[in-house]
């Protein structure tokens, strides 16, 4: 609880107020610092920090993307950027919200989040509302994000399951042969 009290230049008409906030720990990552934040999978993959896409960074000038300027890249590819920290969830109402584009072959291409909860293997992460196909090729029909969003989109992921745990987080892309994902 917080007690606010305001007062003005007659002393006697002040009063005290008192009221609850809820406070939470919140994570934001903004790629515009060089600080470390993922670390890829295989290294050296094509997932970089840049600023140079379709429509720029959704704020800011940067983010991270797979081969922004090379258009095309192999068949089969599996490329991973993987929180450096574990985040304890501390909030019963934590979320995992980031803003995403992408342009690759619906369908067959795409890309997913996974959890790692307590240092446990790592799952399939499910978005609010579910990833928009259940049967992409490139994730063996499993779902994922897939297609062209045309724009930067909310992507918004419920952590109040993990109250409590440690978690790390991995964006993986795969492709048979696509576009990209920012």
């Amino acid at each position: 609880d917080f007690e606010l009290i305001a007062a003005d230049e007659v002393p006697n008409w002040s009063s005290s107020l008192t009221f609850t906030v809820p406070l939470g720990v919140a994570v934001v990552h903004d790629f515009e610092s060089i600080t470390r934040v993922f670390d890829e999978e295989p290294e050296n993959s094509g997932w970089r920090r840049d600023n140079f896409g379709p429509q720029g960074a959704h704020s800011g000038r940067y983010y991270f993307a797979t081969e922004p300027r090379e258009g095309r890249y192999e068949d089969n590819l599996e490329w991973a950027i993987i929180t450096v920290d574990e985040y304890l969830v501390v909030s019963e109402t934590a979320t995992l919200d980031f803003f995403q584009y992408m342009s690759t072959e619906e369908g067959h291409d795409g890309g997913q989040v996974l959890i790692s909860v307590d240092g446990g293997e790592w799952e399939l992460f499910r978005p609010e509302g579910d990833y928009p196909d259940q049967t992409v090729s490139a994730f063996r029909n499993q779902p994922a994000f897939t297609g062209d969003t045309e724009t930067w989109a909310l992507a918004s992921f419920d952590l109040s399951p993990f109250e409590g745990h440690s978690v790390r987080l991995k964006w993986l892309f795969a492709s048979d042969q696509s576009i990209s994902w920012y």
